[in-house]
């Protein structure tokens, strides 16, 4: 596990180093002799997974997001979770979600606008609780944006749940926020391959290698040649020829690889 960056609230993982900032990859000494499966990063956290399912989390921890009570500078155990075995995290600026191996979704931290998808009017929530509205579901993966989430389940329905100030949920105008998952109907039949969220903008992939996407568009993050946002999923043509095969959003902006790009890389791999 190499890491860098900043390094002012733990979140390396590094422990009690002098730097702030860490200028190159570094070594992280905890993880030796361990198998990482997943990594998620917030704004001040660090989320890992590792093979056996077991979380560890460092970094700020004053709106609970790391799932237990205090600060940490090295990973430490997320001991609620301990009867659960997860395969795959997501961090929002200061919430975190993770998906069991049952396609069960747990959550934590920030609660302000409805990220958690839990019931309550709790600012933060410092220990993992399941998302009970979908538990009778099956999710396979989980996204979050700096203060929205969105799921994916085995029967390609998306759903989508926290702030909604620039369209980022796909629901439409009316919903300032939404405190519990709610699918989003105009995807409903359409079987996706992969989901996305960036600061405040959300995208779908579909097994097609169609993009869809929405929310905050100032900077042109949603690739649509103009900086309007949208409500609603909105099909980005310029894309539809390029066999697109992943997507990964920044806050402010969109990346995606093709299946060509793909191949050449693969290709450079001694299998």
């Amino acid at each position: 596990m190499l890491c860098w960056g900043n390094a002012s609230f733990g979140q390396l993982g590094l422990g009690g180093i002098d730097e702030e900032i860490v200028l190159e990859p570094r070594k992280s000494d905890f993880f030796l002799n361990k198998r990482v499966r997943d990594v998620g990063c917030g704004l001040r956290h660090t989320v890992f997974v590792l093979d056996d399912g077991t979380v560890y989390t460092c970094g700020c921890n004053d709106l609970g997001q790391l799932g237990h009570e205090k600060a940490r500078k090295r990973p430490e155990h997320v001991g609620a979770l301990d009867a659960q075995n997860i395969v795959a995290v997501s961090c929002g600026e200061a919430h975190t979600l993770a998906l069991n191996d049952k396609g069960q979704v747990y959550a934590w931290g920030l609660a302000t606008d409805g990220q958690l998808g839990l019931p309550g009017t709790e600012e933060c929530i410092r220990v993992p609780r399941n998302i009970k509205s979908l538990s009778e579901i099956q999710i396979v993966q989980v996204a979050c944006g700096y203060y929205h989430s969105l799921a994916l389940s085995k029967g390609s329905e998306v759903f989508s749940w926290g702030q909604n100030k620039y369209g980022q949920l796909g629901l439409g105008y009316e919903y300032k926020k939404q405190n519990s998952p709610h699918v989003i109907k105009s995807l409903l039949g359409i079987p996706f391959a992969q989901i996305a969220a960036g600061g405040a903008h959300s995208f779908v992939l579909t097994l097609s290698g169609a993009i869809f996407g929405w929310g905050r568009n100032k900077f042109g993050q949603l690739g649509l040649n103009d900086d309007n946002d949208r409500y609603v999923p909105t099909l980005l043509k310029s894309l539809r020829t390029q066999k697109v095969v992943h997507l990964c959003c920044g806050e402010d902006h969109t990346a995606a690889l093709t299946k060509v790009r793909y191949l050449k890389i693969c290709l450079g791999f001694d299998f």
